[in-house]
């Protein structure tokens, strides 16, 4: 049960925003590891949002505590979801996530002067699985 991460693994590929030998478990690491560098996730809006102090810092201590060895077992995506709040922000691509036919959208602040503004991962969820569309 890795649709999550391998969805976004494959989209990310896709783009050429990763290495096409990239592993799950060393690609939550990478992210751990940014987790651990940045104290916000200011530079993200989420359904046009931009996300409390408090949920800022949430976000980053789940990342930071989740068990990589654990991801055979499924990963429960939230509907403002860390690793894609920190994915926004890293790699400063928008991000559309369809979750029971609700839109979430994840931009960069300044998604106009942002490398990757012409770049939007896409991808769809249910209550028990997560693909990239």
């Amino acid at each position: 049960m890795t649709c999550f991460w391998d969805g976004i693994l494959h989209s990310l590929k896709n783009h050429q925003l990763i290495d096409s030998s990239m592993k799950i478990r060393p690609f939550i690491e990478t992210l751990q590891q940014a987790a651990n560098d940045i104290n916000t996730l200011e530079f993200v809006l989420w359904n046009q949002e931009p996300l409390s102090t408090k949920l800022q810092q949430e976000l980053l201590q789940h990342i930071r505590e989740f068990d990589s060895a654990t991801v055979s077992q499924g990963y429960l995506c939230s509907s403002c979801d860390a690793f894609l709040c920190l994915l926004c922000q890293m790699l400063q691509i928008r991000i559309d996530h369809t979750y029971c036919n609700h839109r979430i959208l994840y931009e960069p602040k300044d998604i106009e002067s942002s490398k990757h503004n012409h770049i939007q991962l896409r991808f769809k969820s249910d209550k028990g699985h997560f693909w990239k569309v």
